[in-house]
């Protein structure tokens, strides 16, 4: 774990904060870095802490960890509670509010170090990922050594919660090579795509392997990835999910899969594609999906030409285009069984993350 704590100058000269930001920098060692400005130069650290309050640079810290889809944590260090809260009365003030409020919801977890401040922060409903541990430094009721096991398992925690955050193109190459290994065993007759992916596996650690099924169970697909890791033969490792500590899923799917019932499969299968230009716009398409609509396309037989006929009166033509761009480049879908010709572009860029929440590609 890269860690980057984030403190202004102006909060890190006061003792209290100075003795437990030191007490962090010292657990993690060469890992952690203490900035005072919102800069994330340098190597991507795996999660980025940031402390204090009605802070325009400690904001920025967390704005900037967002958009590069960099796990963050935020701590207020007392700034959001009732009596702070009354002194941003005036107009000026009020501005600050709201930019605080972005702050916190943006964050991916709270870190709150006492329990009064944790409930103020959930009374406030600007973010629900709150946690809590007691600081050292202000009460004798928890030891600085049980502070920092606390805290370093609040780190995993929320890294085990954004697991996609984790993961890039070469992790989502194998993720989905190892669904298309359950989805199409005949796919892996050719020697070369099969040594391609074995080879790829051999390089992945415990804790790749770890952050892969995570994402799995989150994407609907954790039973098929097995199925490919079994058929296969590959050596991964065993991960009890359900004994790790997350936070619930910000994604609400549905567990539903996808069938083709219907006595004229071209006009079903141009209605699961509205289904799933749907779930698209409204940021709720598990890649459970994608695997289903693989499995319509591969096996089950329909008039290609119809479908199309229907398709474009439907003005559909050009999202199913980049849909199948989309597997080529996830599941390997051959065009020999795609029912028009793929689109790569920008929007097929711009489709890839939004259906695999993977970011970094």
């Amino acid at each position: 774990m890269r860690l980057i704590l984030y403190m202004s100058k102006t909060d890190y000269k006061e003792e209290v904060n100075r003795l437990l930001m030191d007490a962090l920098l010292g657990a993690f060692g060469e890992d952690a870095e203490l900035r005072h400005e919102a800069s994330l130069k340098g190597t991507p650290p795996t999660l980025v802490h940031v402390f204090g309050c009605w802070n325009r640079t400690a904001a920025a810290m967390i704005f900037k960890a967002r958009r590069r889809d960099i796990p963050t944590v935020y701590s207020p260090l007392g700034g959001l509670m009732p009596w702070k809260l009354k002194e941003q009365k005036y107009d000026r003030q009020l501005k600050m509010l709201s930019f605080q409020k972005r702050m916190t919801a943006e964050a991916r977890a709270i870190l709150a170090f006492s329990k009064l401040e944790a409930e103020q922060i959930l009374k406030s409903k600007w973010n629900e990922r709150v946690q809590q541990t007691g600081n050292p430094f202000v009460t004798n009721q928890i030891s600085e050594d049980e502070m920092l096991r606390k805290v370093h398992a609040f780190y995993q925690k929320v890294l085990d919660s954004n697991s996609s955050s984790l993961l890039d193109r070469n992790m989502l190459g194998i993720i989905g090579s190892l669904l298309q290994a359950s989805l199409d065993k005949d796919a892996f007759l050719n020697e070369d795509h099969k040594a391609r992916l074995l080879k790829a596996t051999q390089n992945l650690k415990d804790e790749d392997w770890r952050n892969i099924f995570l994402y799995a169970s989150d994407e609907l697909i954790i039973d098929r990835l097995r199925q490919g890791i079994a058929y296969l033969k590959i050596p991964a490792p065993d991960i009890p999910l359900q004994e790790i500590d997350r936070f619930a899923p910000t994604h609400q799917y549905t567990g539903q899969s996808i069938t083709m019932v219907g006595a004229e499969p071209e006009k079903v299968l141009a209605k699961v594609f509205r289904m799933l230009y749907s779930e698209v716009h409204h940021d709720s398409m598990p890649l459970s999906h994608l695997a289903d609509l693989y499995q319509i396309l591969r096996f089950v037989n329909y008039d290609e030409n119809e479908f199309e006929n229907i398709i474009r009166k439907g003005r559909q033509e050009k999202f199913v285009a980049r849909i199948l761009g989309t597997m080529a480049e996830i599941l390997n879908l051959t065009e020999g069984f795609m029912p028009i010709p793929p689109i790569n572009d920008g929007e097929t860029d711009k489709l890839i993350k939004n259906i695999t929440k993977i970011r970094k590609l």
